[in-house]
Parts: C-alpha cells; structure tokens; sequence
C-alpha cells in the first residue's frame, strides 16, 4: 500500500478583489459544507469558452468564484459534474486548470468567514488528472488552500502555508516560523504516484491559533486519506506578524487552489476539488489516532487509505439432540430459547470450538 501525498495549504500573502459577496454560514451544529452542487454547471465570470454561466450568479454555497481571472489555454476555473467525486455527496466538483510550470493558475476561490474563527477543522477531497507528473517528480510548491488572518501580508495579522516543498508535505506561518515538516517525511508521488492516479484523496486540517502573542501553545494537525503526518501543539502564530492582535483573533477566510511550480504535462491540466467540509466547534467524530476530526464522507477516507475489513460472513450453527445436558428428544415446542455464547474460537485456525448455553427450563417442550 502507499503512503498517500498531502498537498500545499498556504495562508498567504495574495491581493483579492473586493466585490462584496456574501460570507458562509455554519450551522446550528457549527458546521459548513458544499459539494458544489448548483445545479447548473458554471465557470468563474463565466469566461470559460465551453461554460458561459458565471458562478457567482447560480452557486449556492456562499463561495466566491472571481478569482484572479486567469486562464490556462482558454480554461477558466469552473464547477463541472465531470470534477464530482463520486463517493462523496454528489452534486459537482471544483476543477482548477494548471499551466506547464510557470506557477500560475485560473484563478482560485474564495471562502469567508462571518467572524474570525480561533480554531477550525477543514476537510476536502482532491485529485489530479490521471498522468499529471511534476518537471522533478515532486512540486517545486503546490499550494491548496491560504488560509488568512483577515487578508494578506504580515501586517493583517498571519497567513498559513501548507504545501509540498523540498520533497516532503510541511506546514508554516509567514516567513519567520520554522516549517513543520510531515513526520515520517511524505512527498506528492508518495500519495499520488509517479504520475498522478487520477483519484480523489481526502486530506483534512486542524488548526487552532495560541493563546497569547508570543506564546507557543498554536495546533496544527494534518491527515491525508486518515493518516496523520503533522501534529504539532506548539506553534506561535504571532511570529513575524506586525499586527499580533489580529493574528491572534483568528481565521477570517481561506483561498484554494492557487498556484504550483512546476508542471511537466505541458498544460493545461486540472485538479479538482469536492466535498469541502468546515468546522469552528469540535466534531464528533474521532481519527483512528484518538482526535477530534470532521473524517472521511460516506466511509471514504481516500484512495491510498487502508481497505476496509468486509464485514464478517455469517455462520450457521447445527445443533442435535442432545445439546450438553439438555434434552430435546420430546417432539413439540419450546420457549425460553435464548442462547448464551460461552466460548468462540474466532482466530483464523483455531481448533476452539463454538459453544452456546441454554437458559434453565428450555428443555421443556410447551405444545
């Protein structure tokens, strides 16, 4: 089985248009979600040759598709049933067009909060088009989702990276915080392969800003197709920030997809995006290491993750007359038939027997 790859998650330091639109809605239960499902396939501004319909005018999610306006040979990024991950909750999926390696894109989406959020979960799929390959085997950088104080630069407070750099998945904040590296070290081929495998994996993020300016008591936690690589409780926020209270009131928007470097395919080539889920209270769920997290959609933690046991076959049980001491050697019926397991030899190979109990008075035949 191979280890699954992370990709970039980055909260930067990029200019956005203001135009106004709205921000997402958690709900009662403290979460947001979208599986772009619009009902009419979009792309952003409408600027795609293929797809006229602009999304900001038919999404339903709250996202904000305007974007930088670029174009990867007339490709704009859009909302297509053909980007849906299928084990997911259907509707569409988000495709964002690559070039051929000069760390540009269509242009990426936007998610606002109502608030700053001190501590979130965010959970998404993604894959690459099958055969997409990088010009060194693994990204120069890949960066997936910013994710900002209130806006980009130092002096609004902080923007967080996480992205595949220097042949493993690692984690930062602005220029001056040490990288948190994947532990063990994982790199884009280990999750996707040598060439992309054309599949949606899940990755899914954890990050809770610290308590006080200056104070190492941060959380960034990240998993990808369940398993976790980065866990670290001890990171400052404020590093490097000129606006520390701002760093310190929290996660105020998040922008995905937004650039790479670089690519071999010769571009254009498409990532896409689904099933985007994101949490500012606690989930219930538990990861298979023991913490909080949103987890996987419809028991689907990824391509590359551990399959699943099939549920156990059923056995059938013969019994003759007698069992043990009891006796059913009198034709008729019989109540108090309750069986009681008192012992199972469950491990492959076992000599052990399967043994069941009756309760006391069962030998009784009533008619």
């Amino acid at each position: 089985m191979r280890i699954l790859t992370p990709c970039l998650i980055i909260l930067g330091t990029f200019g956005w248009p203001s135009i106004g639109l709205a921000d997402i809605g958690f709900n009662n239960d403290g979460f947001w979600n979208t599986s772009f499902d619009y009902g009419s396939e979009c792309s952003m501004n409408g600027n795609d040759p293929t797809n006229s319909i602009d999304c900001n005018n038919v999404n339903t999610d709250s996202i904000n598709w305007a974007g930088a306006n670029r174009s990867q040979g007339s490709h704009y990024s859009e909302a297509v049933i053909a980007a849906d991950n299928v084990n997911g909750d259907r509707g569409m999926g988000a495709r964002f067009w690559v070039n051929d390696g000069s760390g540009q894109n269509s242009g990426e989406a936007r998610i606002s909060f109502p608030q700053q959020e001190k501590e979130i979960w965010l959970r998404w799929y993604q894959r690459y088009e099958s055969g997409f390959a990088w010009a060194a085997g693994n990204p120069h950088y890949d960066k997936c989702f910013y994710i900002w104080s209130s806006g980009p630069g130092k002096n609004s407070g902080f923007g967080l990276i996480a992205e595949h750099q220097a042949g493993s998945f690692q984690v930062w904040t602005n220029v001056d915080q040490p990288l948190i590296p994947s532990s063990p070290s994982v790199t884009w081929q280990d999750v996707f392969g040598i060439t992309s495998d054309g599949l949606f994996h899940m990755f899914e993020l954890h990050i809770k800003v610290n308590t006080a300016a200056n104070v190492a008591d941060g959380i960034v936690q990240y998993w990808i197709d369940g398993v976790k690589y980065i866990d670290d409780s001890a990171v400052d926020f404020t590093t490097g920030s000129n606006n520390k209270a701002e760093a310190l009131a929290g996660i105020g928007r998040m922008d995905f997809h937004s650039n790479q470097d670089n690519v071999a395919n010769g571009g254009p080539a498409y990532v896409d995006y689904d099933d985007i889920e994101i949490w500012n209270t606690t989930p219930p769920n538990i990861s298979p290491d023991g913490d909080p997290w949103i987890g996987p959609l419809n028991d689907f933690s990824g391509a590359g993750s551990i399959p699943r046991p099939d549920p156990p076959a059923s056995v059938g049980v013969s019994f003759n007359d007698s069992i043990e001491d009891n006796n059913f050697t009198i034709p008729g019926s019989y109540d108090k038939m309750s069986m009681v397991l008192a012992k199972l030899g469950a491990t492959s190979g076992s000599t052990k027997t399967v043994e069941y109990l009756f309760n006391s008075g069962a030998t009784q035949a009533v008619r």
